[in-house]
């Protein structure tokens, strides 16, 4: 049977969901991450980078071992209390391992940042 997705909020605590998705990852070889709002989605992957970190320290793990995320969306109608409603979007990241070919000496990483970035 499936696990019910992990479910990110704005307010996480990082460490605690990474030990989660590092903790499914060892259980299943994947992780569904659940988040409402760009600051769960951002936490979420936080969490990631965070049960890449934890997993890297379990003996045996190849040194060569990332975890690659595939990343949906879907919108979900919300009812409110005076009878109105209004769409959320559910952001779905799904986790697994991934290898990644070894690099002779240090790989350069390229990261993109707009002017208009609010990462929180």
């Amino acid at each position: 049977h499936e696990e019910p997705p992990l479910m990110a909020s704005a307010d996480a605590d990082v460490p605690k969901l990474g030990g989660a998705v590092a903790a499914r990852l060892r259980q299943s070889g994947r992780a569904v991450i659940g988040a409402v709002g760009p600051q769960a989605a951002y936490r979420s992957i936080k969490a990631v980078v965070t049960a890449t970190e934890y997993l890297r320290e379990d003996e045996g793990t190849p040194r060569n071992q990332s975890l690659a995320m595939r990343l949906s969306e879907r919108p979900v109608p919300q009812k409110l209390d005076d009878g109105g409603g209004f769409r959320r979007t559910v952001m779905t990241l799904e986790v697994e391992p991934h290898k990644v070919p070894d690099a002779q000496g240090p790989v350069a990483r390229d990261i993109i940042v707009g002017a208009q970035t609010n990462a929180g």
